[in-house]
């Protein structure tokens, strides 16, 4: 009977999700938006993560980028015909959605000079930021 080959140092590569094609083009928008790559460079790399089929495709994307700071994974609030009122974690990223709800975030205990990103989308919905009086 034959054996099979160790592969267990060879890198796993797997079948992308569209999550995982969407969390390639937000590294992607971010560093844009830093600075670290030029609006060529970045159409250039966001087409090659909407096409890559396989984790391995997706490397040469992304090469050289790394979120700046790689927290906890982000806080994900969603609103799928219903209504969600948070009072989202400080320091974290917040993600938003609605489809066919409402999604109410209350910021207004953010510190002054704490920056918060919060991604948010909906479909026949809304989403509602409070923030404080001096946020901008």
């Amino acid at each position: 009977m034959g054996t099979l080959p160790d592969r267990s140092t060879e890198l796993a590569v797997t079948r992308l999700s569209d999550r995982d094609r969407e969390d390639a083009v937000a590294l992607l928008n971010e560093a844009v938006a830093d600075g670290r790559l030029t609006w060529p460079e970045h159409a250039e790399r966001v087409e090659l993560a909407w096409t890559a089929r396989t984790s391995d495709q997706l490397v040469p994307a992304l090469a050289e980028l790394r979120p700046v700071v790689r927290g906890r994974d982000p806080q994900r609030v969603v609103a799928m015909a219903s209504k969600i009122i948070r009072k989202p974690e400080s320091g974290r990223r917040i993600e938003a959605r609605s489809l066919f709800g409402a999604v109410y975030l209350d910021l207004t205990d953010a510190v002054d000079g704490q920056e918060l990103q919060v991604e948010a989308s909906s479909f026949c919905g809304k989403v509602v930021l409070t923030v404080g009086d001096n946020a901008t």
